[in-house]
């Protein structure tokens, strides 16, 4: 059987690395006026001072996908070049509206305020959160005033943002721009117990996939420095001879899967299929793309690490 990947990892960086993969959509922004809200502590008074010095808080500027309010006429011109997509859907939303209009009435340092907006708002957030980080990455000095958020995101400690921009710049940002991602991130923030996030899978399957790409990512390359226990290797959650043989021969295939959540939707599937015969399988298969993918680390697993990998 293919392996698959394991729930167990994702429950532990859930209580782990959630509070610290907030981009400044996530919790407590004030959007412009607060985009260091998940920077270090160290960093985050500088930004803001940038900010606040750079930016009018009165929000000048309105994006033409969604008639999103931002805060310059550059910031929109430049949302609206490469944040479209989020735009439009935050507008389509309007939890998402509405919560960043309440949020523009909060001081960048009232934390209390935000919090209250979205409690107001909530479902508002992941839509907010995946506008924010396309705009961060794409648009720091027209919206930001060139706060260094190159990737969409930032982590603390700072070895760990260091790293994760990298080494996972690109499959946390792709991540950041899924607002089911926010969703199973705000989902299991306070989960502490198996059933919980069982359910919260369940409920957001695709978010779950796209976090189980971020985590593969950050487990393999920044372990260390994002203090992950358990080890990933070449994206995947493999163990013992299996990971040491994917690393010596299928980590090439292995790190382009599971940079894809729906070839690690393929994968999950086929490791469920067990002995139903070639039925399941094929029933596993999504997308061309996620299929080749898929197709190339299956291939390489049963050519060079059958024995290893139990397959």
């Amino acid at each position: 059987m293919l392996v698959e990947l394991a729930m167990r990892t994702l429950r532990y960086l859930a209580t782990t690395v959630l509070t610290l993969a907030c981009s400044a959509g996530c919790t407590g922004s004030s959007d412009e006026k607060d985009a260091g809200a998940s920077l270090d502590a160290g960093e985050e008074a500088a930004v803001d001072a940038a900010i606040d010095a750079a930016m009018d808080s009165s929000f000048t500027g309105t994006m033409q996908c969604g008639s999103i309010p931002v805060a310059s006429p550059k910031c929109a011109a430049c949302a609206d070049s490469f944040c479209c997509e989020q735009g439009q859907a935050c507008a389509d939303h309007p939890d998402c509206v509405d919560l960043r209009a309440c949020r523009r009435g909060c001081a960048p340092a009232d934390q209390a305020c935000q919090e209250a907006c979205e409690s107001l708002h909530p479902e508002g957030a992941s839509y907010d959160a995946a506008l924010t980080a396309c705009r961060m990455r794409q648009c720091a000095t027209d919206c930001f005033a060139g706060a260094d958020v190159p990737c969409g995101f930032s982590i603390a400690p700072a070895a760990c943002k260091t790293c994760a921009e990298t080494a996972c710049c690109d499959v946390g940002y792709a991540a950041n721009l899924q607002p089911t991602f926010w969703d199973y991130s705000t989902c299991i923030h306070g989960c502490k117990d198996d059933a919980c996030f069982d359910a919260c899978a369940k409920q957001h399957p695709a978010g779950y996939l796209y976090y189980a790409t971020w985590v593969g990512c950050l487990g393999t390359s920044c372990q260390t420095e994002c203090g992950i226990a358990t080890p990933y290797t070449c994206g995947g959650d493999y163990a013992g001879a299996c990971a040491s043989c994917v690393a010596s021969h299928c980590c090439k295939e292995s790190s382009v899967c599971h940079e894809d959540a729906a070839c690690i939707a393929v994968e999950q599937c086929a490791g469920a299929c067990g002995l139903a015969g070639t039925a399941c399988l094929d029933a596993c298969r999504t997308s061309t793309e996620a299929d080749t993918k898929w197709d190339a680390l299956r291939a390489c697993l049963a050519a060079s690490c059958a024995n290893d990998c139990g397959m």
